[in-house]
């Protein structure tokens, strides 16, 4: 179940540029002064998107005066817990995957709903999975009646923990009345034949048989043998944490949680069980980078009702020019630019590819003559950054930002829209922005994801036909 004490939690919702992650970043200077004497970095743990953004993010922590804080991403955390128990994939791309039903089946776990229903099954389950039977031993009985009464009054324990402390209570119970000196077996003993009493035996046959009982068998796909598809992860670990338990921190005392919009309920019902301590947990649901994702802020205040909501509208990173191009992108009027005056947005049309490609050489010669020290080139998906890198490499000294990367570095970056996230440079070319690549409203929402990752000067190239979202 979901566990969070009251106001342990303050969630930052706020726009591109807004200064979320600075304001978590001072908040636990805040908390490191404040409480010194009990709190230390490695009582801290950030949750970030990927290794570039926690390599990004790490160029301010050395100013706290602390030690490096300790960066963790939710494959990070699954492979922690499900080491020797399950595989499972890593996450698709949904930019590039084009599997209908891996879609559907990945948008039916990212809801609240999900969770509420996977809650309904463990409330109906723990009365049922098992089934207490007379613990005989030689002449030894431990009555039904005992077992199942004992069962429950462990209730607030895993399954497979509450058969164990059973097991130990049995032990006693013989022991203590054996008066005629009988052989007393020995906990383990009493425990095999306790787990025999279990309808299903384990995560996995408890898992499938969640989506039987949803009626919904189509739902649950396993890639390959042993094998959990990425959005099976999180739900798994929560029927996990119900039936065998779960390694839960005793050791971290704050969690920060970046880019809250790209994770789900089950994800955050799962963190709860493993970090039960104070959290700040931030992000902008304008940003969500995967269209299969269901959940809305408002979901992520129901699952922390008690927390400390903060709403930015101010943002800081981005030049008065770049932040009016995005809200009319966006069609929005919350995201408040500073007076920050630069050049305006260019939009640079392009006959064919091969003529956008000289015009990017153009801006890249234009950009290293400059004083500027980054500039970031932004592409749809990450295999577009990958192919776009592997032409310009020869005559270029570039960076790829791609899911395997782990370090930010200054200069040119290719990037896509996805490895973008959190990031922000100087410079942006954002490329492709036709007609067909951004026409639906979630491209509209990649587009100012892109948009707002520049600081100070932005240029988009099209080919033909521009994408209607650019004012």
């Amino acid at each position: 179940m979901i566990r969070n004490e009251k106001n342990n939690t303050i969630i930052i919702q706020g726009v591109a540029g807004s200064g979320k992650t600075s304001i978590a970043l001072h908040r636990i200077a805040f908390l490191l002064y404040r409480f010194k004497n009990k709190l230390s970095a490695r009582n801290i743990t950030i949750i970030s998107p990927n290794k570039v953004f926690g390599d990004y993010i790490s160029t301010v922590l050395p100013e706290l005066g602390e030690e490096p804080i300790y960066e963790l991403s939710f494959e990070n955390i699954a492979q922690i817990q499900l080491e020797d128990i399950i595989q499972f994939e890593s996450d698709k791309d949904p930019l590039e995957t084009k599997d209908i039903h891996w879609a559907k089946r990945t948008r039916f776990k990212s809801t609240l709903y999900f969770v509420k229903q996977m809650n309904v099954y463990l409330s109906e389950i723990s009365k049922t999975l098992f089934v207490p039977k007379d613990y005989i031993y030689d002449e030894l009985i431990a009555p039904a009646d005992f077992i199942k009464e004992r069962f429950f009054a462990y209730q607030s324990y895993p399954i497979k923990k509450r058969l164990q402390l059973i097991a130990d209570d049995i032990y006693h119970r013989f022991t203590s009345r054996n008066t005629m000196g009988y052989k007393v077996p020995r906990p383990r003993t009493i425990l095999s034949g306790l787990n025999k009493m279990l309808k299903m035996k384990s995560t996995i046959a408890l898992y499938k048989e969640f989506y039987k009982w949803l009626d919904l068998s189509e739902m649950f796909v396993l890639p390959a043998k042993k094998t959990l598809e990425w959005s099976d992860v999180y739900p798994f670990l929560y029927l996990h944490a119900a039936f065998e338990g779960l390694q839960e921190s005793q050791l971290i005392k704050h969690l920060v949680i970046d880019e809250m919009q790209d994770y789900t309920p089950i994800q955050f019902a799962v963190i709860n069980q493993l970090f039960p301590c104070q959290k700040t947990i931030l992000g902008d649901f304008k940003q969500l980078i995967n269209p299969n994702h269901l959940n809305t802020i408002e979901d992520i205040q129901t699952l922390y009702n008690d927390a400390i909501y903060v709403e930015l509208t101010k943002s800081y990173r981005s030049t008065y020019e770049i932040i009016t191009f995005a809200n009319k992108i966006q069609n929005i009027d919350q995201l408040e630019p500073v007076e920050r005056h630069g050049e305006t947005p260019q939009l640079i049309f392009c006959k064919n590819k091969q003529d956008e490609m000289l015009k990017l050489k153009k801006k890249l010669k234009l950009f290293q003559a400059s004083y500027r020290a980054s500039l970031g080139i932004i592409v749809r998906t990450n295999s577009e950054a990958k192919s776009l890198y592997s032409q310009l490499l020869p005559d270029y000294n570039i960076n790829l930002i791609s899911p395997e990367s782990t370090r930010f570095e200054i200069g040119i970056s290719i990037t896509s829209i996805q490895m973008s996230k959190g990031l922000e440079f100087d410079e942006v070319i954002i490329l492709n922005v036709n007609h067909d690549n951004y026409k639906t409203e979630y491209d509209r929402s990649l587009l100012y994801i892109a948009v707002t990752r520049c600081m100070h000067q932005l240029t988009i190239m099209y080919v033909e036909k521009p994408s209607h979202f650019l004012p």
